[in-house]
């Protein structure tokens, strides 16, 4: 996966889901925040199993694809950014690479595909 977005519109998106992202948990993946990137949308969901958070916003996709990122550590790099637009590329193993101007990071990606599923609640019923 591979997307280029506004460092603004991802920082706010992020900060919005993130906040349902458990803090202590025995499911590591629930520290993080899944991104599915593909055509012209950006999609960032997290979940603590109970609630579940997703946002969508417009990115510049190149890549299609889905990948579970540490949550907290991408927003508190997010908004230390400067105001320009961020390069996000997945690299192997779920290594996601983030450059924005001349800032350059890496964290350590999971499987988007072992984030869990959201589930409908039965409502109305």
């Amino acid at each position: 996966m591979e997307f280029k977005i506004d460092k603004n519109v991802f920082a706010n998106a992020l900060g919005w889901v993130q906040s349902v992202v458990e803090r202590k948990t025995t499911m590591p993946i629930l520290t993080h925040v899944l991104l599915e990137g593909k055509g012209s949308c950006l999609t960032l969901t997290a979940t603590d199993l109970e609630v579940t958070a997703t946002d969508q916003v417009r990115a510049e996709v190149s890549t299609d694809g889905k990948v579970a990122v540490p949550a907290r550590q991408l927003y508190d790099i997010v908004k230390e950014l400067p105001d320009s637009i961020i390069h996000v590329k997945q690299m192997e193993n779920f290594w996601v690479q983030i450059r924005c101007a001349k800032s350059r990071y890496k964290l350590v990606g999971l499987d988007g595909n072992e984030f869990p599923k959201r589930h409908s609640t039965g409502e109305g019923k």
